[in-house]
C-alpha cells in the first residue's frame, strides 16, 4: 500500500522538530531516509506493527534472504571446486610424466653403465676387439644352451 506524502505540520511534534533541527544544523541529509516522517503503522511491512504477529512475515523475509545469500556463495564455491579439480589433474599428470622421465633416465644410465659409458661400442670399431667380443658372445650362447664339450664349462676343465 502506497503511503501518502505529507508535508510538515501533520505529524507529531517530536518528529517534526527533529527534522527541522536537522535542517537548521546543516544536516539535511539526515532527513532523507527510507522511513517517511510519521508513525510506522502506515508502512506496508509486518515487522513494524506492534499490534500484529510479525513472526510469519519475518520468517518469510529471512528465509528468502537465506536462499539469496546461499546462492551468492554457491557460485564461488563451485568455481573453486572445479579449479581445484583441474589443478589436481595437472599435478597427477605431472607426476606420471615425472615417473616416465625417471624410468627413462634409469634405463639410459643402466645401458651406459653396461656399455662402459659408450667405450665398449666404440671398441667394436677395432677389428681385434670386435672379433674377441663376438667370440665371447658365442661362448656365452653355447654355455647357455648347456653343451658339455667346451673346456671352459664348469667341472669340465682340462687337467
Amino acid at each position: 500500500m502506497a503511503q501518502q506524502i505529507k508535508g510538515y505540520g501533520s505529524s507529531p511534534f517530536a518528529e517534526e522538530a527533529l527534522r527541522i533541527s536537522e535542517m537548521q544544523k546543516g544536516q539535511p541529509g539526515m532527513a532523507r531516509t527510507s522511513a517517511p516522517v510519521g508513525p510506522n503503522l502506515q508502512d506496508s511491512g509486518g515487522m513494524s506493527k506492534p499490534s500484529v504477529n510479525a513472526q510469519p512475515f519475518n520468517n518469510e523475509r529471512l528465509e528468502s534472504q537465506n536462499i539469496s545469500e546461499n546462492l551468492k556463495t554457491r557460485v564461488p564455491q563451485a568455481q573453486a571446486a572445479s579449479l581445484g579439480a583441474v589443478r589436481k589433474g595437472i599435478v597427477e599428470n605431472a607426476g606420471k610424466e615425472n615417473d616416465v622421465q625417471r624410468l627413462l633416465a634409469d634405463r639410459v644410465a643402466t645401458m651406459m653403465y653396461a656399455n662402459d659409458a659408450g667405450t665398449a661400442t666404440f671398441q667394436l670399431g677395432i677389428p681385434e676387439v670386435a672379433a674377441l667380443r663376438h667370440r665371447h658372445a658365442a661362448e656365452q650362447k653355447v654355455l647357455a644352451q648347456g653343451t658339455p664339450n667346451l673346456p671352459m664349462q664348469s667341472n669340465n676343465l682340462p687337467a
